[in-house]
């Protein structure tokens, strides 16, 4: 089997192959020599069995997440579908127009992972794609299946894919779920603050979809006052 690097994280490196016939990406956690080799298989096993147990729950609830394949639970390594798409982050870089469905959609999409009481953990940009999406020239999102634009009129309909469950865990708390939406929203503002409606159509978003918005909104707003983040939050490095 031949691997392609796509991408290498601070924990993870992904790679782009063909699994029995179709195209997917191996995501492997890799080992940290810095870390004693006990915490170091436990932390490793820890990132698998969340990227299983919250690929499933969440594709329970009807969230869009690629397809998983099979576990190399020896090498610590996923086989995962492998979603053609750009994702949020690179659409916000290159797009110049303003598409306030999109940001609709991803508070719409966070808001129903909220309602199932999974904490996503790292919900930012880069862990979001568009499926079938790129840019164009002109810097306009097309559809790879047509060549056309991309069809924007629904938030509801935006077949948005979420990806890195690595961090996910299951909460109740209106805390851990405005903690979580504050991770979006301040790594929202750090990389794309030139969409000024970004944050204000997420939110809008968010509140069409959750059950206790008020509550949440009302606790997010006094942890931004905080200005601090819960340890989850400080592995944030991208948008």
């Amino acid at each position: 089997m031949e691997f392609s690097l796509i991408s290498a994280g601070s924990d993870a490196k992904i790679y782009k192959c063909v699994f029995i016939g179709k195209e997917a990406v191996k995501k492997e956690i890799f080992r940290k020599h810095y870390r004693h080799k006990k915490i170091d298989a436990k932390i490793r096993k820890l990132r698998v069995s969340n990227e299983i147990k919250f690929t499933k729950k969440l594709a329970s609830i009807n969230i869009d997440v690629p397809i998983l394949y099979f576990v190399d639970v020896n090498e610590k390594s996923l086989y995962l579908e492998f979603v053609k798409g750009f994702t949020i982050n690179q659409i916000l870089k290159n797009v110049k127009e303003y598409e306030p469905n999109i940001p609709r959609c991803i508070g719409k999409v966070l808001a129903k992972i909220h309602n199932g009481n999974i904490i996503h953990g790292d919900f930012t940009t880069s862990n979001l794609i568009l499926r079938n999406s790129y840019i164009g020239d002109g810097c306009t999102i097309l559809d790879s299946a047509t060549g056309l634009p991309y069809q924007l009129d629904d938030a509801d309909s935006i077949p948005l894919c979420v990806i890195d469950f690595g961090l996910s865990f299951l909460s109740a708390s209106v805390e851990d779920k405005a903690v979580d939406l504050f991770v979006l929203l301040k790594a929202i503002k750090s990389f794309h603050s030139e969409f000024a409606l970004l944050e204000e159509d997420i939110l809008s978003g968010y509140q069409t979809k959750s059950n206790n918005f008020d509550e949440i909104k009302k606790k997010l707003e006094i942890v931004k006052q905080r200005g601090r983040k819960r340890p989850m939050c400080t592995l944030v490095e991208h948008a």
